[in-house]
């Protein structure tokens, strides 16, 4: 009785391991995201502005690597084509920052590359219009972030010519061109920060402190009652120079961050000085949860311009090492994975572990049987 019970076992060892399959569950939804390279500007281009309208991005300002632009891009996501405007900016402008109220942009101070510059630009892209606003800045300044909240846009930090950080926060009015400074103001003077706002309130994303060092801190603003507060939830490296962008794609909502001048361990960090990276961070406005994305850039790259249409991402150029990149590249969600799968799915057939249990079995059988007789031969020896 003993050896069918073996052999049973036996048989439903293999049934299970025939059977068997193996799933890998390791992957996320965000890996659904994909970046490809869909396009070449002219120009190398960095420390630009981009500003969406319909399918076209224009691509405002910005510098190649040997001189500061007063070049008005625009890039049109059907086509793949980029057209110069005729309109110009009326001085070489970089490191602006954009108020955009859905109508009208703002463009905000930044450098005609020998001096920094005080004023306010008016930039209506469905007439291609373009004038100087009323309002000045308190100090000529780069290095700002702006955001539009309700019917206000707010300005942020920057730098002056003797390279000293703000801690400032403006209201500029785009109805009467005023200037209003706000009670709160930053934890430190910082300039290059990145800076999205969601649902009226306005996230503020690392940047350069006034010791030159960029810094890790997620702040909160709040133009309702002009409060601001330091999140405990942390960048997963200090940084500055990168764009934001709240994209609300199907599988992985958020705030995402591309490359930047980031410290990241290494010499970076034993020197304290940031160097380009192609990590791309994820942060979820509403949970505060943070997260490195599975995807990368195809190189390490700081001040890239990046405008959501139409359900993706497009990000424009960006500083490399010794040059400007004229790269245009798509983010965007591929394709929903196969029905019941839950990451990538292996289905393997033990043929090879199923035969070798199979020996074994057989094989502790034969000595069993082989010892029983032995030990019978032994006892009818004695008799």
């Amino acid at each position: 009785m003993k050896r069918p019970q073996a052999s049973a076992v036996a048989a439903l060892l293999v049934v299970i391991l025939v059977s068997g399959t193996y799933t890998n569950t390791a992957s996320a939804e965000s890996s659904r995201l994909t970046l490809e390279l869909v396009s070449h500007l002219p120009l190398g281009s960095y420390r630009a502005l981009a500003l969406n309208l319909g399918e076209e991005v224009f691509i405002i300002g910005g510098r190649n690597y040997t001189e500061v632009k007063t070049d008005i891009m625009c890039y049109n996501t059907s086509s793949g084509e980029t057209r110069f405007c005729s309109l110009r900016l009326p001085e070489p402008r970089m490191s602006a920052s954009l108020i955009n109220t859905g109508r009208d942009a703002f463009i905000v101070g930044g450098s005609d590359g020998p001096s920094e510059l005080d004023t306010i630009l008016r930039f209506s892209p469905s007439s291609l219009e373009l004038s100087v606003v009323s309002a000045r800045l308190p100090l000529p300044r780069v290095g700002t972030f702006s955001a539009y909240s309700g019917n206000y846009g707010y300005i942020f930090g920057g730098h002056t010519s003797e390279g000293i950080k703000t801690a400032e926060i403006l209201r500029f009015d785009p109805l009467t061109e005023n200037i209003t400074r706000m009670n709160a103001t930053l934890p430190f003077g910082r300039a290059g920060s990145a800076i999205c706002e969601v649902s009226g309130d306005i996230f503020i994303f690392g940047g350069m402190s006034n010791d030159n060092v960029p810094t890790d801190q997620i702040l909160l603003y709040h133009p309702s009652n002009d409060t601001l507060e330091t999140l405990d939830q942390r960048l997963p490296y200090p940084i500055y120079h990168t764009p934001a962008v709240w994209w609300q794609n199907p599988v992985a909502p958020g705030i995402y961050l591309f490359g930047g001048g980031a410290i990241q361990g290494g010499a970076s960090t034993q020197l304290n000085i940031s160097i380009p990276t192609d990590k791309i961070i994820r942060f979820d406005p509403f949970t505060y949860k943070v997260e490195i994305s599975p995807i990368f850039l195809p190189s390490p790259r700081e001040r890239v311009s990046a405008a959501c249409v139409n359900g993706s991402v497009y990000l424009f150029g960006g500083q490399l090492a010794y040059s400007a990149s004229d790269e245009v590249m798509r983010v965007t969600v591929g394709p929903a994975p196969a029905k019941g799968a839950t990451g990538v799915q292996y289905t393997v057939i033990y043929t090879g572990i199923a035969f070798f249990v199979i020996f074994i079995v057989a094989f502790l059988i034969f000595v069993k049987t082989v010892r029983r007789r032995d030990l019978r031969a032994r006892e009818n020896g004695k008799r």
